[in-house]
């Protein structure tokens, strides 16, 4: 549609320039037959009024091709003033001409072009008019506000084109910015709906199978188990429905819309893996109020991971979790104590150690340090998240060796 426009306005612009050519080419034959007979200059007949047309039509292509257009008016001008014949207001059309050059092209080109002309038109001008001097300095004038008229149509031109483009790139940049915003956004969510949904299946994975090893001689050991699996089901349920709320609700502020697991559930979720048969010793120091969201999420997740592999990897064993809120950073500590397990705890399938990947990421997006590995006894995971984080900062690690097994 936007095509269609430009060729039909372009189609009507070529149009004028035809129909000023015409009336140009009319004034100018009629002013030519009109002199008659005359002692100072040529008589009209044919080879004047071809010069008429000569010097006049080209300006019906003018902006198609404004240089060619300019060379063969100014061309018919020279030779029309030179054969002897009254110059007519047919000579307007060099400065229309020079106005089309000056309006397209650069501006040492419409140097070249008036220069050119000038050369060419003033001695004719001087030499063949009455009045010469004064007729010279009327024409060089209307040449000149031609040509400058010309160049101020394509200075704006080139103005509106430099806005435009600018408007462009900013729009391209934006919607990159909003598409690398998604991109992290769903990053996110994955990451979310991997701790959310891997705790929960282990966790399940583990209590249907302490309940079917009970169940032959634990009737009530086995009922544990199922309500176990049917309350930690119910939690991880109510994480994944704020996670989808996520995508459902694009005008909720983001704020609101991010899962609300966080330093304060971490007493549930102790509550929640100790009925699944995890020997876990939890402390708390420190207030949560004011916490910044992401290290509150991230600590959260961490601790849920940690005591997860914990439950897979060693059950039976006796666990010391620890959270530290200081007024710089928070202090997170998840040690286990390795072993065999214990009687009718089932050891759930390994996951192949991307939770410890998932955590490696976060502590890393918020500019904190992190160490997870084996110890002489068994495994332990540490990490500090400043209360003021530096988002990609890539300084994870930084206080720490790594040494890391897949877990």
């Amino acid at each position: 549609m936007q095509h269609l426009v430009v060729r039909r306005v372009h189609a009507a612009l070529v149009a004028v320039d035809i129909a000023v050519a015409m009336l140009l080419a009319a004034i100018g034959i009629t002013e030519l037959r009109s002199v008659g007979d005359d002692i100072f200059y040529r008589s009209a007949d044919g080879l004047g009024m071809a010069l008429v047309l000569v010097q006049t039509l080209p300006l019906a292509v003018r902006r198609l091709a404004p240089l060619v257009a300019t060379a063969v008016v100014v061309a018919g001008s020279t030779t029309m003033l030179a054969a002897g014949y009254p110059q007519t207001n047919a000579l307007l059309a060099v400065p229309l001409a020079l106005y089309s050059v000056a309006a397209h092209h650069s501006r040492r080109t419409t140097a070249l072009t008036v220069v050119g002309v000038l050369a060419v038109l003033v001695p004719v001008l001087a030499t063949t008019q009455s009045n010469s001097f004064s007729f010279m300095l009327v024409a060089v004038v209307v040449f000149a506000v031609g040509a400058f008229a010309g160049d101020g149509v394509r200075s704006r031109r080139l103005y509106a084109e430099a806005v435009e483009l600018k408007a462009l790139q900013e729009r391209q940049e934006q919607e990159l910015a909003t598409r690398e915003t998604a991109m992290a956004e769903r990053a996110r969510i994955a990451r979310e709906l991997h701790d959310a949904i891997g705790h929960t299946v282990n966790v399940i994975v583990i209590q249907a199978g302490a309940g079917r090893l009970a169940a032959p001689a634990d009737a009530e050991r086995c009922v544990e188990a199922f309500s176990a699996i049917e309350e930690i089901g119910r939690a991880t349920l109510g994480d994944i429905d704020r996670l989808l709320g996520v995508l459902r609700d694009d005008e909720e502020p983001a704020v609101q819309r991010r899962p609300r697991a966080g330093v304060r559930e971490l007493a549930g979720l102790v509550d929640r893996l100790r009925g699944a048969g995890l020997d876990v010793r939890f402390e708390l120091t420190g207030g949560s109020q004011g916490l910044p969201a992401p290290v509150d999420a991230a600590t959260y997740r961490i601790v849920q991971e940690s005591l997860t592999n914990a439950l897979k990897h060693a059950p039976g064993a006796p666990v010391t979790a620890s959270v530290a809120i200081g007024p710089a950073a928070v202090r997170i500590d998840v040690v286990d104590g390795g072993g065999r397990g214990s009687p009718g705890v089932a050891p759930a399938a390994t996951s192949g150690g991307r939770g410890l990947v998932g955590m490696r990421e976060r502590v890393s997006l918020l500019g904190g340090e992190i160490q997870a590995g084996p110890t002489e006894h068994g495994f332990s995971v540490r990490a500090v998240l400043p209360l003021s984080p530096r988002p990609g900062t890539g300084q994870a690690e930084t206080a720490f060796p790594r040494q890391e097994v897949p877990r």
